[in-house]
């Protein structure tokens, strides 16, 4: 069986000596935290588990190396800080950061700490999804969040269930703005992690604000399904479910791309020996819309999953061009879903 990916929490050896386990970290404010745990590590930083010893609330503390990652913190930070600027109806859906400062050279954000991510709650239903009543009530809330980002020119860029954090009372945090850009030029040519990479970042083609609409999408079909939808093992492969389970790709709409004939051949996806084309997640029906009539849920109807193909077949449009933007999807009658 297929399991979903995890994260490492190996870290480096500079910083596990600035942040040591079990010991204090004082800021320049004199605030206090103690250092539980290392909980996360990427290229650019370390995040661990800290505690408040006067009020035992727990934090997530995020620290970058040097150099460029010391100037991705500080980015976080200022996104952060405009967040909190957000009307309160807006701002409910991201975390919150709760402090920022420097300590021996590197900056430092402190931040408000989950105890459930999206994928953390598929893991506990064993990668069993959820009703479509309950994927429209949490995509909504995303969709929110991506629109109120939008209008301040920033893209996420690394939309996934690990970085939409879940409280107790269902409402969805949008965390993680280590990759965000602050407008479309900025967008790194290799953005996204690769289950949830639009095809025009494969591809090499322009960078826009639609990248996180297909992150959406995805994340849409995951929530319903359990498993994610394009979980591929290399660029090709990504490429090939995506034509598998969507259909046959327009490459009209890729014709800039300096890629195309590594992974095209008669307009089509190259595929593997005798048309092959490997299923990581080994879903037993390729194309989308007959997975998901296929998901049986009590009470609900085929009209309702009528709805949801529709809202799939928008946000996963491979296009970026025909793709609609932010404020198209939250008019979707999807969104408006209610329990049957």
């Amino acid at each position: 069986m297929f399991i979903p990916r995890g994260n490492d929490t190996y870290g480096n050896d500079e910083i596990l000596s600035l942040f040591t386990i079990g010991n204090k970290l004082v800021t320049p404010s004199n605030h206090v935290y103690v250092i539980k745990k290392l909980i996360g590590n990427g290229i650019f930083g370390h995040v661990f588990k800290v505690v408040d010893p006067n009020t035992s609330q727990k934090y997530a503390l995020k620290v970058g190396q040097f150099g460029a990652a010391n100037n991705l913190i500080e980015k976080e930070r200022n996104i952060y800080a405009t967040i909190e600027n957000f009307p309160e109806a807006q701002k409910i859906n991201f975390g919150r950061m709760v402090d920022f400062f420097t300590h021996e050279g590197r900056f430092v954000i402190i931040l408000e700490k989950y105890k459930m991510s999206l994928f953390k709650l598929l893991q506990n239903r064993k990668f069993q999804g959820f009703p479509l009543f309950y994927v429209s009530f949490m995509i909504k809330q995303i969709c929110n969040a991506v629109s109120a980002l939008t209008k301040n020119s920033i893209i996420h860029t690394d939309l996934k269930p690990e970085n939409i954090m879940v409280t107790k009372d269902s409402v969805l945090k949008i965390i993680d703005f280590g990759s965000a850009a602050l407008n479309e030029d900025s967008i790194p040519e290799y953005s996204q992690s690769r289950h949830y990479r639009a095809p025009e970042i494969i591809l090499g083609c322009e960078r826009t604000f639609q990248i996180d609409i297909w992150s959406i999408g995805c994340i849409a079909a995951e929530l319903y399904l359990g498993l994610p939808i394009f979980a591929g093992t290399s660029a090709l492969n990504m490429l090939q479910l995506m034509e598998l389970r969507l259909g046959k790709f327009p490459t009209i709409a890729f014709f800039d791309s300096p890629f195309i004939d590594n992974y095209f051949i008669n307009n089509e996806v190259k595929k593997g020996p005798n048309g092959s084309v490997e299923d990581p997640a080994r879903f037993a029906i390729p194309k989308l819309k007959d997975l998901v009539f296929a998901i049986q849920f009590p009470n609900e109807t085929n009209e309702q999953k009528k709805v949801f193909c529709d809202f799939l077949s928008k946000v996963l449009e491979v296009d970026q061009y025909e793709r609609p933007t932010i404020d198209e999807v939250l008019l979707h009658p999807f969104l408006k879903m209610q329990p049957s």
